[in-house]
């Protein structure tokens, strides 16, 4: 009897592979006690909900700000937070609160959609990578490496210098800088998981590839993604401020965090709060993603690593 037989548990006759539980993963109740550790870390609780209220203010922005995005002013420029400005006003007499609440819809959007192309492609390339090896592995692996020879912000300039400015190509050069991020992660994550007991037992079965990386490999891989994911989210937050900063991103008049940066610099000693409260809100939702990510790190690595001695069902 070869060794993956002796690795295969007995099955009950007529019962197919895709039916038996090989992956040592904790299931819903896992993932629920995982919400419960979070929950029970103060840091935690407040990242999430500073990240919520960001997305509420995304979602909702139009119906909480006080005046128009655009509403020029000019009697009231440059006036300082007071109960009627709780923000205080720009060069135009624009209302920095209500731009501040729409730049969230803008940071929020791009920081999603951008994370996304690097998710899916990233983890694809990667999984493709490490499941198969081989010479698939060093072409994938050595394309990343091209990529990341060349410094984030730089790279997503001369994306955005080839496709024009504008917060479309700044989505899009986002997406693909952190693209070699999740690759390497979901490889090296791939190559650690694909000689387990469990995927060997699938193989015996008759798992092809496809079922064996969707089905046991990726699902037990998904730890070390989702904190990328976490964190990918606050440098690209922190990306599309710098691009707009530069004049590369948000073009004007569609208010940005970084924009309202670039827009303060003149103003910087006589009306501190037009780069002040910008600052603030970048500062404060790249810590929120920051911490959350650091504390999935550790509540995800305990879960992995008990679900690792636990071994297979």
């Amino acid at each position: 009897m070869s060794t993956a037989e002796q690795d295969v548990p007995p099955q009950p006759q007529g019962t197919a592979y895709d039916q038996v539980a090989l992956v040592p993963d904790e299931g819903p109740r896992g993932w629920r006690r995982t919400a419960l550790e979070l929950l029970r870390r103060p840091v935690a609780v407040v990242s999430m909900l500073v990240l919520l209220g960001v997305l509420a203010l995304a979602l909702f922005g139009d119906l909480v700000a006080p005046y128009g995005v655009n509403e020029v002013n000019l009697s009231a420029r440059l006036q300082p937070p007071s109960a009627d400005f709780w923000f205080g006003t720009d060069e135009l007499g624009r209302d920095i609160l209500s731009r501040v609440i729409a730049s969230a819809a803008v940071s929020v959007r791009v920081s999603l959609i951008a994370v996304s192309i690097a998710l899916v492609v990233g983890v694809t390339v990667g999984l493709l990578a490490g499941f198969f090896g081989g010479w698939l592995d060093a072409l994938i692996m050595r394309t990343q490496d091209v990529l990341f020879a060349f410094p984030e912000i730089l790279l997503a300039m001369a994306i955005v210098a080839i496709l024009g400015p504008g917060v479309t190509t700044a989505t899009i050069a986002i997406g693909v800088v952190y693209i070699p991020v999740f690759a390497r992660v979901t490889r090296a994550s791939t190559l650690s998981v694909r000689t387990e007991t469990y995927v060997r037992a699938s193989k015996s079965l008759g798992a092809g590839p496809w079922r064996q990386m969707t089905s046991h490999v990726l699902p037990n891989i998904s730890a070390p993604i989702i904190v990328q994911t976490s964190l990918s989210l606050s440098f690209a937050i922190l990306s599309e401020a710098s691009l707009s900063f530069l004049g590369l991103g948000v073009q004007p008049p569609e208010p940005s965090w970084g924009r309202m940066l670039f827009d303060s610099r003149a103003f910087f000693q006589d009306a501190w709060w037009m780069s002040v409260f910008p600052g603030l809100a970048v500062f404060v939702t790249v810590l929120a993603c920051n911490l959350l990510g650091d504390i999935l790190r550790d509540v995800l690595d305990v879960r992995s690593a008990a679900t690792a001695r636990g071994g297979t069902r």
